[in-house]
């Protein structure tokens, strides 16, 4: 690789690593008392034949890939049936429209394919980059069986995944597995309004755990910021890519602890970094935050508060809204 290349690649893997440490996954049935938060996806190291490729596995309403191609050469995405429905590079992302992979790649959750959905390919210009984040079926989580846990065992291994890739025309896999951790006590989920998105091609996600937060996704060309605690810039989307303010009070919460992108105390105003280049990320927001004890029946779901997250766009405050809600955990 490049100098050049690695640079990019490195301040690209340091936004992923914070993007990873932010999310966390929606809860949903899986199998049985099975909550899908707890069957989690993990990345194989990637082999040398793919350096130069950026893969980030994200936690949203369901597991979401998301590839960014610095290498200057073309990479298919391949579907069940070896055949492409997505090219990332060099200098735009394509899919192919009469591929049912594409269409249903586009959701958290299964749907049918359009009609139109047949045919000879179709190939359509989706995005200016060579970047795109996607559903892959090969990622679901729902209807896994998952194996007994062992008195001294944490987690366990339920499956592998693999996701063929057609790279200078070799084919390859991006590979990984699944790992089940029990969850004893319950959690907090994040529940949305319906019709929650600030823009077209813009979708909000939950986000659970301890502490829940959102996760949104800027498919398009739209531009807001997301405000803070104090009314300040927080979060800004643009085309393509996700900007922190450093200096946001929310930010000082939010953050983990080891984030690469911590928060900065010194100088006025916001202090801007790039935080994703996907048009995604995800938070644990303060305002979703739960203070006091869960409630007293923990084996019944219950919403123990109501929050909203306000957001400009293009001056115009528009708020996404929500609730908090404890769900038992496994065996909770």
């Amino acid at each position: 690789m490049t100098r050049q290349i690695r640079s990019r690649l490195l301040g690209c893997l340091a936004a992923a690593t914070l993007l990873l440490l932010m999310a966390s996954p929606a809860i949903y049935a899986a199998d049985g008392d099975v909550l899908v938060w707890q069957i989690r996806p993990s990345l194989d190291r990637l082999p040398p034949a793919l350096d130069g490729l950026l893969v980030q596995l994200q936690q949203t309403a369901s597991p979401r890939i998301a590839v960014h191609n610095l290498t200057g050469d073309t990479l298919e995405i391949l579907d069940q049936g070896d055949q492409p429905f997505l090219r990332i590079g060099p200098h735009e992302t394509a899919a192919n429209l009469a591929s049912t992979a594409f269409h249903r790649s586009r959701y958290a959750e299964d749907r049918q394919p359009p009609a139109s959905a047949a045919g000879e390919p179709r190939w359509q210009r989706v995005d200016n980059g060579p970047a795109w984040a996607w559903f892959d079926s090969r990622l679901r989580v729902d209807g896994m069986t998952v194996p007994t846990l062992r008195e001294y065992e944490d987690e366990v291994l339920v499956q592998r995944w693999a996701i063929p890739v057609r790279f200078r025309g070799e084919e390859h896999i991006i590979s990984g597995y699944f790992l089940y951790r029990d969850a004893p006590n319950g959690l907090y989920r994040t529940r949305l309004a319906p019709d929650q998105a600030p823009a077209d091609n813009v979708s909000v996600y939950p986000l659970a755990g301890l502490v829940p937060g959102v996760f949104i996704a800027n498919r398009g060309n739209a531009s807001f910021t997301v405000l803070g605690i104090e009314n300040e810039p927080f979060v800004r989307f643009i085309p393509g890519k996700v900007l922190i303010n450093r200096r946001s009070p929310t930010w000082r919460i939010a953050a983990p602890s080891d984030s690469p992108l911590r928060h900065d105390d010194g100088g006025e105003g916001p202090k801007w970094a790039v935080a994703s280049t996907t048009g995604g990320f995800g938070w644990r927001d303060p305002r979703a935050f739960h203070q006091g004890d869960p409630p007293a029946d923990r084996r019944q779901p219950a919403v123990v508060g109501d929050w909203s997250i306000p957001v400009d766009v293009e001056g115009e405050t528009i708020e996404i809204r929500g609730s908090t809600e404890w769900l038992p955990g496994h065996g909770g």
